[in-house]
């Protein structure tokens, strides 16, 4: 169970009760015993493809944000893996699974532009959306030139996001944009 921050606001699919956030769980799901969201076990046991599901990779330096949304993501009942720097998710066993990656572009170190063309760089295509919280045209253009599945302002609205994610392990196609 997460603690309720001002960084975790994207988590609005949760319900929020005394400083805790519970996510919503899927109705093929229920509750487990610390309030959280059981697996889905019998899908697991048919599909015997609990390691092979599809990996979201969230790179950010700020944890709570990471967290918050590797969070998010996993309510959705997808895979997510999160790192704190480009250089710990490229020399991660997580890599070769990924099969989308959403970034922060402004980090230390390794941008998040700079990961992409890392990213992009590899025999397997792996579709990146781009997240910021300092919007800047330049870079959003030079970003979607490069191949981003997406690019998406702090505070986005997890909508936005989870659609983007959807859109990329869907089709993968280029281009999608949000500037809310």
């Amino acid at each position: 169970m997460l603690r309720c921050e001002a960084s975790t606001k994207l988590l609005h699919h949760g319900i929020v009760a005394e400083g805790l956030i519970f996510p919503y769980c899927k109705p093929n799901r229920e509750r487990d015993s610390t309030g959280g969201c059981s697996k889905d076990r019998g899908r697991e046991r048919r599909t015997g493809m609990q390691n092979k599901q599809p990996l979201v990779a969230i790179v950010d330096d700020d944890e709570a944000v990471r967290e918050a949304t590797k969070a998010l993501i996993r309510s959705m009942g997808l895979a997510a893996e999160a790192f704190s720097c480009g250089e710990e998710f490229l020399g991660s066993p997580h890599l070769g699974r990924t099969a989308c990656l959403v970034t922060d572009i402004n980090m230390p170190g390794m941008s998040g532009l700079d990961l992409h063309r890392h990213v992009s760089a590899l025999p397997k295509r792996i579709p990146t959306i781009l997240i910021t919280a300092y919007p800047n045209e330049s870079v959003r253009a030079r970003a979607l030139a490069a191949g981003a599945r997406g690019y998406l302002i702090k505070p986005f609205r997890e909508d936005d996001l989870l659609d983007c994610i959807q859109s990329a392990l869907d089709r993968g196609e280029p281009g999608g944009d949000s500037r809310s």
